[in-house]
């Protein structure tokens, strides 16, 4: 489905429906428009988080911040930091938020994290993950 067709459908669907013995309700979750215009005139950061995996929606979260001149207000995240690099390359003055990582245990999986920036890294194993890492200065 279309970035811009989801959007819309997301702003017309009733989300209350299912939670209030199936009647109507008419929660609606605001469209990223919606967000941006609201947020538009503040003196605040806004977060988004991207959860879809398509460069597409990038694309739509950046027309929708120009539209607003809200993009000096963004901070980018999301847990795949593949996104997060798509994000870089379609953005390149985007702010992102510092990458995180959930659990690395074994050598190697945290020697990638650090090779690719990551900013934190949960572990088990700190020790591990600290010899990693000043081994490499």
């Amino acid at each position: 489905m279309e970035a811009f067709e989801l959007a819309h459908k997301m702003g017309v669907m009733d989300f209350g429906y299912g939670f209030f013995k199936n009647q109507r309700t008419g929660y609606k979750v605001a469209t990223l428009d919606e967000v941006y215009e609201l947020f538009a005139p503040l003196d605040m950061i806004v977060n988004v988080e991207i959860k879809e995996k398509t460069p597409e929606i990038i694309k739509v979260c950046d027309t929708i911040a120009k539209r607003h001149k809200i993009e000096e207000k963004l901070i980018y995240s999301c847990f795949n930091h593949y996104q997060i690099r798509k994000v870089k390359e379609i953005i390149p003055n985007a702010f992102i938020a510092p990458l995180h990582a959930w659990t690395a245990d074994k050598p190697e999986d945290i020697q990638m994290l650090l090779d690719n920036g990551v900013d934190v890294i949960m572990t088990n194993y700190p020790d591990v993950a600290l010899n990693l890492r000043d081994s490499a200065k």
